[in-house]
């Protein structure tokens, strides 16, 4: 969260995330959103358990229920904001060695890319291997993940868009700009006149949720 918010930074806008509680995501199945005044997104964390070149993680599996993913894609089907996250970092010194490209480890995947899963009421697991593919045991499911971004430019605290240009340089300014634009997060407005199409009450709880946390980023 904390790389999005930079290169949210180098892009011009100036981002916040808030944390849900739990009783939150039993109602819309979102661990975080974000936005930027431009750009929303609803993501939902999955942690992967790391085994040679491929890492496992599980959907669904919100225990006794078991049905996390159709809120969670009962959502995105409204607004078109909702990202799975898997990091493929396995532990906290891979996370240490890899801060600054975590988002280069990351997939961000649609939950429509699971559809439909069967049973719907248990939980699956999904395979992502470190080359870009991934696979669903249930029924042999496969699907690429293409969010392998590259380097991103090193962190710095510029005051200014000028400042912007001289310590990170031009280039890299613009890959960061490249790899916010990758993510593919859809615009608030289009969000917000998608919902006020439906009569979602999970959906329109996201903006009226009782959080755990907000973050806020200032472009200063």
């Amino acid at each position: 969260m904390a790389e999005l918010a930079f290169i949210s930074r180098l892009s011009g806008y100036v981002p916040y995330f808030i944390g849900f509680s739990q009783l939150d995501e039993i109602s819309h199945g979102t661990d975080s959103y974000y936005s930027d005044g431009a750009k929303i997104g609803l993501f939902q964390f999955k942690r992967g358990y790391h085994k040679l070149h491929f890492f496992t993680f599980y959907i669904n599996n919100n225990a006794p229920h078991f049905n996390q993913h159709n809120i969670f894609s009962g959502v995105d089907s409204v607004c078109n904001a909702c990202r799975y996250v898997f990091p493929l970092v396995g532990t906290n010194e891979d996370v240490y060695s890899s801060r600054g490209n975590l988002i280069g480890l990351t997939a961000f995947i649609s939950p429509r890319k699971f559809d439909p899963i069967s049973p719907s009421n248990k939980k699956h697991r999904i395979t992502m291997y470190e080359n870009g593919n991934w696979v669903r045991h249930t029924d042999e499911k496969k699907g690429e993940w293409r969010n392998l971004y590259g380097k991103l430019p090193p962190e710095t605290i510029p005051i200014n868009e000028k400042q912007f240009e001289e310590q990170v340089g031009k280039e890299k300014l613009e890959a960061a700009r490249t790899v916010f634009d990758k993510l593919e997060l859809p615009n608030v407005k289009d969000v917000l006149g998608s919902i006020a199409d439906h009569d979602n009450k999970n959906i329109e709880d996201i903006f009226k949720q009782r959080s755990s946390f907000c973050m806020i980023f200032d472009k200063s």
